[in-house]
């Protein structure tokens, strides 16, 4: 598991960023230590976080992607996701354009 810290840096984000998208339901750590209020994450998490700038890069806003879950409802072969080569995540990563449409209505 990676720290709340450590997750942003592979990410590319600050903690702001990752504090907010679990507070929202976007994207929660994988777990919570009870005492503490850290936040861990798995490295699989940054597909998910990966998914999710690549839908505001294509002008969806954070409430479209939160409503029902849009993030699920898209294949994962259909986001795989590429950031830049530069990218923290682009490593892990690799983004494919849609060949067949997606329904994204709610």
């Amino acid at each position: 598991m990676i720290t709340i810290q450590g997750f942003a840096k592979l990410c590319g984000c600050n903690t702001q960023t990752l504090r907010y998208y679990d507070r929202i339901g976007l994207l929660k750590p994988e777990r919570v230590d009870e005492w503490t209020g850290y936040r861990y994450y798995e490295e699989e998490q940054a597909l998910q976080f990966v998914k999710i700038k690549n839908l505001q890069q294509a002008d969806f806003s954070i409430e479209e992607i939160n409503v029902n879950d849009v993030l699920y409802r898209l294949s994962h072969a259909t986001m795989l996701s590429y950031f830049r080569p530069t990218s923290p995540v682009g490593h892990l990563v690799q983004f494919v354009l849609p060949t067949e449409p997606c329904d994204l209505t709610v």
